[in-house]
């Protein structure tokens, strides 16, 4: 029900009243209707905004209205931010031809343009062809949802807003769709090379605007701003002629920044030498339109102002009111003594007429300069300030020095008047400039002529193609600068170019085969191959030979294979010689590391011997492959002996001290052999750090002065320490405990030889203890009674039955024995004893 009623009430709108539609809701309900950006102001260093196409919606009615008000907007487009074109999007209904539409659209364009008295006019129109009718269908079905009363709302609830974004959709989609067929008209003689519409933009104003005057000032998105600010203030400056290029220099960074890139890059409005405001900037577009302003001024001895302003505002200019200011402000600055301002009938100072309103806000303002212009005072420039023009637009350096002679006859009849002479000054310095240029350009001339007269002597061809080398750079720096080099002299650099390229074409044949390398030594070859294939064959194809260029390769190529291999070859034979020499020490040092790396630039290098064996007969490459070898398997054979070495410590066995004390020499040799092998230097490092832990371990435990009991404390104690230390990640060969408890059987063994050895000892002596002095006697007993801590205890039973029998033989001598006694006594102990001896008889 909802999309019959819809459809039903869209059927009241005819072919005319959907095309109504279009031009009137278009831009409202179709978001790619817009306005159209391009590249012109980029591409021509333009920042400000004007150089964009307003979008309009129109049909074939309104059309031509649409036109005439468009080509209004345009004649009046000359603010910083007004479009300066209009793109309409026309609507062309199923019933028209689009073919006959767009010749009618063109014609009409054009009359329009013609009216205006111009070529043709920044009007772009995009043809959108509606040949089934859908998008017309379309638009006026959604006229119809946008016109519901509030009880068709009510009564399809929903579904009105659901169709609306529905018939948006696909009004955009079908616009789509018609913009991409590209149906462009402007009014331009041939149709569109571009395919793109922003690309067909950029066109459009380029065909119109030829002549663009570039304005590179930052900041001018909007008229209003900073930017506009510094414009007014440069434009006030440079009327008042208050402003040179130090006064720019002296301004905060900002407009210091946009005076520069403006006035002094791009328009080169200051003299190079005194910063001053030149009367002929560098920009060719302006440097003529101040000669055309010169020339009027002197012809009329007036100039309108307001027409100046227009006069670059239209094409091929396309100024805007800022930039028209500023290059009016451009034109008054160097002239300012020899204008007045007329205005009406009534002449006024510039400063005046400043303050009287030329502005209107930050910009000249058209209708207040509308009835002022320009007067010329006096009767123009001076003698010396038309000499001074000329000799300043001379374009060449030849100009500007032939222009000396007639400057100082001027100068002997009539002084320099001093408000010129830093004119006179700056063009004399550029002069002597000019005049060095010429005598450099000569001297390079003659040096390049003397190397082609060289080479056509000894018909070398290398020699003739540095010298049309060099002339070309001179060709190429003559053209860069031109104008400063006139067109006659470009013509003579090239005609002697041709010349030189046809000399090299006719020697190259049987020059070619003359060139070999002067030796077959890797320099002289170097040498040759860098010449032939760095230097002359690419400089062949830089003079536009090819052919001789290829030829050159080929045959350079050739030459230098056979001579480059021996050359290889031999400088291979001392390379390896002397590496083998340099290397010789790998062997004694016996790093792992060292040997492999060794090891590999020794096989790189054999191969490389063996393949240049196959190319070339050469004598000693047989010997050095021979004692090459033999090196390389002196290397891989101490590789193999530190390897095997490696896995005997893995293999190995602890059983005494000594079996300890080899490890650890052998894992200090492995610890050196294995530097930089991180895996197996740590695996090294943690088996050395063990083995002293075990010869330390072994130390504590052969200490004699240890009793029993406290051996075996410190038995367990290092068995304790080694499970701290030795983790179940850890990796040796020899289990701990099994090495601590066979080192600790050997001590056990050897205490007990030593306690067996000392008993025996003690024992023997009692034997002949009837024969024993007292002394004797009672140094033994001391000696038996200090039993050594390693005497195990049967042992120290049999001693004490010893000291029984020794005990007993000095009993019975034991007035002898006290003395003895009394004889190992301190003098205090002896006197102590004598006086309780005293107390006793």
């Amino acid at each position: 029900q909802f999309l019959a009623h819809l459809r039903q009430k869209a059927r009241s709108y005819s072919e005319e009243s959907r095309a109504q539609l279009f031009a009137g809701k278009a831009l409202e309900w179709c978001e790619l209707l817009v306005d159209v950006e391009c590249d012109f102001a980029e591409v021509n260093n333009i920042t400000t905004r004007e150089w964009r196409y307003q979008a309009v919606a129109a049909n074939l009615t309104n059309l031509p209205a649409q036109v005439i008000l468009a080509s209004q907007q345009w004649k009046d487009a000359i603010q910083v931010d007004t479009p300066r074109g209009t793109v309409i999007y026309l609507y062309v209904d199923a019933n028209r031809d689009p073919d006959t539409v767009s010749s009618t659209v063109r014609q009409l364009l054009r009359e329009t343009a013609k009216e205006l008295h111009q070529a043709t006019l920044p009007i772009l129109l995009v043809l959108l062809y509606d040949e089934e009718g859908t998008l017309g269908q379309y638009l006026a079905e959604y006229s119809v949802l946008q016109e519901m009363s509030d009880a068709e709302r009510a009564q399809f609830g929903n579904l009105v807003g659901a169709q609306q974004e529905k018939l948006r959709k696909v009004i955009y989609d079908n616009v789509e769709q018609m913009i991409k067929e590209r149906r462009y008209v402007t009014g331009m003689k041939e149709k569109p090379a571009a395919r793109r519409l922003a690309q067909v933009g950029s066109e459009l104003f380029a065909e119109i605007y030829n002549s663009p005057i570039p304005f590179p000032f930052d900041g001018f998105s909007t008229a209003r701003g900073n930017a506009a600010e510094t414009c007014h203030e440069l434009t006030r400056e440079l009327l008042t002629g208050k402003l040179d290029f130090e006064g720019v220099l002296a301004k905060p960074q900002k407009s210091r920044h946009r005076a520069t890139r403006v006035l002094k890059e791009k328009w080169g409005v200051f003299n190079p030498k005194l910063g001053t405001v030149t009367r002929r900037p560098t920009l060719p577009v302006i440097r003529d339109l101040t000669e055309k302003w010169d020339d009027a001024l002197v012809a009329e001895q007036r100039l309108s102002v307001g027409d100046i302003i227009k006069d670059i505002c239209l094409p091929p200019y396309g100024a805007n009111i800022a930039s028209a200011g500023l290059l009016l402000a451009v034109y008054i600055a160097p002239r300012a003594n020899e204008l007045a301002i007329l205005k009406g009938e009534e002449q006024i100072a510039i400063s005046q007429w400043i303050q009287e309103g030329v502005f209107k806000g930050k910009f000249v303002s058209l209708p207040l300069i509308s009835d002022v212009e320009l007067m010329q005072l006096g009767d123009g420039p001076s003698e010396w300030e038309t000499i001074l023009d000329e000799w300043e637009q001379c374009p060449d350096h030849v100009g500007k020095v032939s222009m000396v002679e007639r400057v100082m006859e001027l100068k002997k009849r009539v002084p320099v008047p001093p408000m010129l002479a830093y004119r006179y000054q700056a063009l004399l310095e550029q002069t002597r400039a000019s005049k060095e240029d010429i005598e450099k350009m000569e001297q390079k001339q003659n040096e390049v002529l003397s190397k082609l007269q060289n080479g056509y002597q000894r018909q070398d061809v290398a020699t003739l193609v540095w010298g049309a080398i060099d002339l070309k750079k001179i060709h190429n720096r003559m053209v860069t600068e031109h104008p400063a080099w006139p067109e006659s002299q470009i013509a003579t650099i090239q005609s002697g170019l041709e010349q030189s390229i046809l000399a090299i074409q006719d020697l190259f044949p049987k020059w070619l085969f003359q060139q070999t390398p002067s030796a077959d030594t890797p320099v002289a070859v170097g040498d040759f191959k860098h010449k032939m294939l760095r230097i002359v064959a690419p400089s062949l194809k830089k003079l536009g030979l090819e052919t001789e260029s290829d030829e050159l390769e080929k045959h350079t190529l050739k030459v230098i294979r056979n001579a480059e291999t021996i050359a290889d070859a031999k400088q291979t034979l001392r390379d390896v010689k002397n590496w083998m020499i340099s290397n010789a020490e790998a062997v004694r040092i016996r790093r792992i590391l060292e040997l492999r790396a060794t090891k590999k630039v020794g096989q790189n290098h054999l191969e490389e011997l063996k393949r240049l064996a196959r190319l070339v007969q050469l004598s000693g490459i047989s010997e050095t492959i021979d004692s090459l070898s033999k090196f390389l398997e002196q290397l891989q054979e101490t590789e193999k002996n530190i390897s095997q070495n490696a896995d005997k410590v893995w293999e190995s066995e602890i059983n005494s001290i000594d079996d300890i004390e080899r490890l650890i020499r052998e894992i200090n040799l492995l610890i050196n052999s294995y530097q930089g092998i991180s895996d197996d230097l740590e695996d090294f490092l943690f088996m050395n750090k063990v083995l002293e832990s075990f010869k330390k371990s072994f130390h504590i435990l052969s200490d004699l002065s240890l009793k029993w009991d406290s051996l075996s404390i410190s038995f367990h104690k290092i068995n304790e320490d080694l499970k701290n230390m030795i983790t179940e990640d850890d990796e040796i060969p020899w289990e701990p405990k099994v090495v601590i408890k066979s080192l600790y059987d050997e001590i056990e063994k050897d205490r007990k030889i030593k306690s067996t050895e000392w008993t025996k000892m003690i024992i023997e002596e009692v034997d002949n203890v009837e024969c024993m002095t007292v002394a004797e006697a009672n140094q033994f007993l001391s000696r038996a009674q200090n039993i050594p801590p390693y005497v195990i205890q049967a042992d120290k039973e049999k001693v004490k039955e010893t000291t029984i029998k020794v005990t007993s033989h000095l009993e019975k001598l034991i007035i002898e024995w006290l003395v003895e006694k009394f004889k190992e006594l301190s003098e205090e102990s002896r006197q102590e004893f004598l006086n309780m001896v005293r107390e006793i008889a």
